[in-house]
């Protein structure tokens, strides 16, 4: 992979990003198995040609500096566990991972995440499913090493908090009220957790080698959905913009001349894969 200074950051900050290497553990890991088989399969293809600029590994940066400063202060403290590394056969695999912080008392299995508010306070049932599915993999992997897991939780530190639009929402609450929230996720039972990594182990053996098409969901691709705007003729701005067509044509019998489709975007492709330009998926369809 190149890495790339195009915005002159100084030279110490360059090295410190640069010598933050992934250390590679058996097969698959938990982050890996959960995304898409079709970035990691091309991501290995294409891993020489790949370019990446290093503004835009500073956010990884700070989290992995999160993790060192909560190891640290875990030493010694016996109701906790820090860092802990897990590992698992599945179908000829082993998958791999590392629990961010476990509490012995209440059962507890944590994860801190730099994520952004938005992301924090998404309300829709989907929103936070690549989390779930981290977190419920380290806890029947935790399971697997004979300890107990009741609760999943996320600590959230906001990387783009802003304490006036806490404010302005302070009764509302529809945004964090602090730079870091707590967040609550669904644990799912042992035994779907089992299926489920079955099935996902499976599929990226089947892509990798070639007998699986590889293709990314609209899950993966962070597509967004089609919305439906009213509009007035000549008027730049939407009177309303709908998710479904058959709201917004019924709010133009009351308001507007006409609808406007509002085709939704693969925002991940566009902007945050590192591998489109070698992605059949994602040139067929711009």
């Amino acid at each position: 992979m190149k890495v790339t200074n195009k915005y002159n950051l100084p030279a110490p900050m360059v090295a410190a990003i640069k010598n933050e290497q992934y250390v590679k553990r058996g097969d698959i890991s938990v982050t890996k198995m959960i995304d898409s088989p079709q970035i990691s399969k091309l991501f290995k293809e294409h891993y020489k040609d790949i370019e990446e600029d290093v503004i835009d590994k500073v956010w990884a940066l700070f989290g992995t500096s999160v993790h060192s400063v909560i190891e640290r202060a875990d030493e010694g403290n016996e109701d906790y566990l820090s860092e802990v590394p897990l590992e698992m056969d599945s179908n000829g695999w082993k998958l791999t991972g590392t629990a961010d912080l476990y509490d012995k008392k209440t059962k507890t299995l944590y994860d801190f995440k730099v994520t952004s508010a938005w992301k924090a306070m998404a309300k829709e049932p989907d929103s936070h499913w690549s989390w779930e599915a981290q977190l419920n993999t380290y806890a029947y992997m935790l399971r697997l090493k004979g300890y107990e897991v009741e609760k999943l939780r996320i600590i959230a530190i906001l990387k783009d908090w802003n304490k006036r639009e806490a404010d302005r929402n302070f009764e509302t609450g529809k945004y964090p009220q602090k730079q870091v929230a707590e967040i609550a996720l669904t644990m799912y039972s042992q035994e779907g957790m089992e299926k489920y990594i079955n099935k996902r182990i499976k599929l990226h053996q089947g892509v990798l080698n070639g007998e699986i098409e590889p293709h990314c969901s609209d899950r993966d691709r962070w597509s967004s959905k089609d919305t439906f705007a009213v509009m007035k003729k000549g008027g730049k701005r939407a009177k309303k913009v709908f998710d479904n067509e058959k709201e917004a044509n019924d709010y133009l019998k009351i308001d507007g001349d006409f609808v406007e489709t509002r085709k939704g975007e693969p925002r991940r492709c566009k902007d945050y894969c590192s591998v489109n330009q070698w992605c059949e998926q994602y040139n067929s369809s711009k």
